[in-house]
């Protein structure tokens, strides 16, 4: 790495490939402990779902439910106001900037570090006005919730509009009470009448027992899944909507 005024990249060699990496996507500070402490991270990320735990162990044993379904949370999202979006000055200018240079196509408006975080300074004001009536309209639903169930996520292009999404906490709500909610298309149209719209919910249940990861992908690719951005068992799944989700960091 040559000594100059300004860092703008570092090449590196990891475990199982090289990699490049801007460095403003590792850190802002100057701080040269805070540097090395994120590019030990970025460098040495230890993935336990490869580890095969069963190894050495008695095999032949099933998995057995401890508890019954249940639901960690839901993400519901609003649109921000066009105008907002359209009139933010430095937006727009990094999007002429991505223009100029034919950057646009390269990736979409919010996986683009730059101008997330300008989405973010416009989304800000508007969670405080969206916070009550989310509780409002969940109250309505039946639903009680309080404001530290509700916790911004991040901002994602959504039927073309950019949205806030937010995660809800469904801790302490029934299971039956959830499985009404996403079932009833009154509920859901009241929520819409809010500006309020579902995104995905997540349903758990915890087993005892001990199982490999790579083993399981493989039996649901061959029963009707497929996985995320590939084309895994393409032919044999056909039009199923099924999907792992591909949330390995490397």
């Amino acid at each position: 790495m040559e000594a100059t005024n300004k860092i703008l990249e570092l090449n590196l060699n990891k475990t199982r490939e090289d990699g490049r990496f801007l460095l403003s996507n590792v850190t802002t500070s100057n701080n040269p402990e805070k540097l090395l402490e994120n590019l030990n991270k970025i460098i040495n990320p230890n993935d336990t779902s490869r580890i095969d735990y069963r190894e050495g162990g008695t095999r032949g044993h099933t998995l057995e439910p401890i508890n019954s379904i249940f639901s960690d949370n839901i993400i519901i999202y609003y649109n921000l106001p066009k105008d907002a979006v359209e009139t933010h000055k430095k937006l727009q200018m990094l999007k002429e900037r991505k223009q100029l240079e034919g950057l646009e196509t390269k990736q979409t408006p919010t996986e683009d570090k730059s101008e997330r975080e300008q989405y973010l300074k416009i989304a800000a004001p508007y969670l405080a006005i969206f916070r009550p009536k989310i509780l409002m309209a969940f109250a309505k639903l039946g639903i009680a919730l309080t404001n530290t169930d509700i916790k911004p996520a991040t901002v994602q292009k959504i039927n073309g509009e950019i949205a806030q999404l937010l995660k809800i906490s469904f801790a302490d709500v029934y299971y039956t009470d959830i499985i009404d909610l996403i079932s009833n298309q009154l509920k859901i149209e009241e929520l819409a009448a809010e500006g309020l719209y579902i995104h995905d919910i997540d349903f758990t249940r915890d087993f005892k027992g001990v199982f490999n990861k790579q083993e399981v992908i493989q039996y649901l690719l061959n029963h009707g899944f497929r996985m995320q951005n590939g084309n895994d068992n393409e032919e044999s799944c056909g039009d199923c909507t099924a999907t792992i989700d591909d949330n390995d960091d490397m």
